[in-house]
């Protein structure tokens, strides 16, 4: 396997952990912006979550930078982002116990075969 895909396997990982770490955040604020947006943004700052969340972020992006360093934009940027929304996806799936639909799974289906055929180039 060539070591540059392990980047992007890594970096999509930490981008899904990122996703996790909001959503969790999102049960802990009303997110009432009748208050204003810098009250709300200020009290996200004091959630341990959203740190986490942003060093998940962060360190995706570094990993997300070393594979682009060497590779083409388009494919990296195609199997970087799909592999995270099928992370994201089965993970809601398994944790969250998120729904499942045929046309769900159809999707997920093609974004693995786009995958597959942008890597074979």
């Amino acid at each position: 396997m060539n070591p540059i895909i392990l980047f992007v396997i890594f970096g999509a990982f930490l981008g899904t952990a990122g996703q996790f770490l909001l959503k969790a955040l999102s049960s802990k604020t009303t997110l009432d912006f009748s208050s204003g947006f810098l009250r709300n943004f200020f009290g996200l700052a004091k959630e341990p979550i959203a740190y986490f969340a942003f060093l998940a972020y962060v360190a995706s992006t570094v990993f997300y930078l070393k594979a682009l360093k060497t590779t083409e934009l388009g494919a990296t940027y195609s199997v970087f982002i799909g592999i995270t929304i099928l992370l994201t996806f089965f993970g809601g799936i398994l944790f969250l116990r998120e729904s499942v639909s045929i046309l769900k799974i159809l999707g997920c289906f093609l974004i693995l075969i786009g995958i597959v055929l942008v890597l074979g180039r």
